[in-house]
């Protein structure tokens, strides 16, 4: 997401400061860029990096004079109970830090990347729009601090602060072909047979930057706004990547005790490894949920328009062949 936004605000001739943690190595988006551009070297020298300690309120203070817009993309995606603290820092703690910094500048404005795992149950026509709350009782440790994370930034609303939310769904786009749904590409390449019954909303990567730099160039404030191309089940979707990657779609369905019983044979793995489970009892429970999204309100408010889902899952395919080829 943060390559994506960092893209469209560099070839707009913005003046950037990017933030990293100690260790990162922001060349990395480089590869992501290749993608969008030919000459991605001479964007690149338009960013100021600045390294800092995200969770240092002092540091965090300091990385901020002189901002007129703070676009906050940092977050810990992760549904992995054993590393709550890990994850409570990066989305909660931080948020908290970037909101008080905020609200001790002049004339800045803050767009918040929050999620829809912190939109609350559908109304009575199963559709989620912002008019939904927050969840109650959150699915997810990711859930919980996304909650609170945008709660802190509402908090901030309420004590002056001149802020956005935007609330995507699973955003598509091509990154870390092992991480995230851009994992989906390499998986299915490699082959599967099998698909979950469930349903959510995807949303183009472009999209959400170009509706972040548009709400920060705006006039809007002290909302929030669903981002959500269009709603896939998870077999619509394998079948659309597949059909663009030239495999065999996923032709088996999987059932919900048989993806129960995957997470738990999952989990029993990393207590032996240690790693990050590829699925745990809350991705695998949402495998099987149906979720729709309205993104009328952006629509209306900025006006805009979303990339068709199809075009979005044809340029990624495209992408990773590519990416595949070069390293072949």
């Amino acid at each position: 997401m943060g390559s994506h936004l960092l893209l469209s605000l560099a070839k707009a001739n913005n003046a950037i400061r990017a933030l990293i943690r100690p260790g990162s190595d922001p060349k990395k988006i480089l590869a992501v860029w290749n993608h969008y551009t030919n000459d991605p070297d001479s964007l690149f020298e338009r960013i100021d990096w600045y390294t800092v300690d995200l969770l240092n309120r002092a540091s965090l203070a300091e990385a901020l004079q002189g901002a007129h817009q703070v676009y906050h993309c940092a977050a810990r995606v992760s549904f992995d109970p054993r590393r709550k603290s890990e994850i409570w820092n990066a989305n909660v703690t931080l948020t908290r830090n970037l909101v008080n910094c905020c609200l001790e500048l002049t004339n800045v404005k803050l767009i918040h990347v929050s999620s829809v795992a912190a939109i609350g149950r559908p109304r009575e026509d199963g559709i989620s729009d912002e008019t939904c709350g927050w969840p109650v009782k959150p699915a997810s440790i990711y859930s919980k601090t996304k909650t609170l994370a945008e709660l802190e930034v509402w908090r901030g609303i309420t004590e002056g602060l001149n802020a956005v939310i935007v609330n995507p769904s699973v955003i598509l786009g091509p990154g870390d072909w092992k991480k995230g749904s851009a994992m989906i590409f390499d998986t299915i390449r490699k082959g599967l047979m099998f698909y979950p019954g469930g349903a959510t909303g995807f949303v183009d990567v472009s999209d959400v930057a170009e509706v972040m730099v548009a709400l920060g160039n705006s006039e809007l404030s002290g909302e929030r706004y669903i981002l959500n191309s269009a709603d896939l089940s998870f077999r619509e979707l394998f079948e659309k990547v597949a059909i663009n990657l030239h495999r065999k779609p996923p032709s088996y369905s999987i059932s919900p005790f048989m993806t129960s019983l995957a997470w738990i044979v999952e989990w029993m793995l990393t207590l032996v490894t240690k790693k990050e489970p590829r699925i745990t009892r809350h991705s695998a429970r949402s495998a099987h949920s149906v979720q729709s999204y309205s993104s009328e309100k952006i629509c209306n408010a900025l006006p805009y328009s979303f990339r068709n889902i199809d075009e979005t899952i044809r340029e990624i395919a495209a992408f990773y062949t590519k990416d595949k080829k070069a390293k072949e």
